[in-house]
C-alpha cells in the first residue's frame, strides 16, 4: 500500500479535501478542520458549483469563468477577486 501525497492528487481532489477541512471548520465553529483560504488561487474555469464557501478567503483568486452557481458565499473574502465570465447564478452573496 503506497502513501498518498498532495502531488498525487489531482486539481479536484485537492479543493474537495479543502473544502471538505472547511465544512469542518465551519460546522466546528473554528475548533477543528480549517477555514479555507484560496487567496491569490489559479481558479479560472473551475467548477465550485452548491459549494459552500462561508467566511472563506478567496481574496486576489482568479476565478474567471468559474461555475459559482449556487455557491453559498455569505461573509466571503472577495476583495480583488478577479470574476469575469463567472456563473454566480443563485449564488448567496449575503449575510
Amino acid at each position: 500500500m503506497s502513501n498518498t501525497t498532495v502531488t498525487d492528487l489531482t486539481i479536484e481532489q485537492q479543493l474537495e479535501n479543502v473544502l471538505a477541512a472547511h465544512g469542518e471548520w465551519i460546522e466546528g465553529d473554528g475548533e477543528a478542520g480549517t477555514q479555507l483560504d484560496l487567496s491569490g488561487a489559479f481558479l479560472a474555469g473551475a467548477d465550485l458549483s452548491d459549494a459552500f464557501l462561508a467566511d472563506a478567503d478567496l481574496g486576489g483568486a482568479c476565478l474567471h469563468g468559474a461555475n459559482l452557481s449556487g455557491a453559498c458565499l455569505s461573509g466571503a473574502d472577495l476583495h480583488d477577486a478577479k470574476l469575469r465570465r463567472a456563473d454566480l447564478a443563485d449564488a448567496v452573496l449575503r449575510d
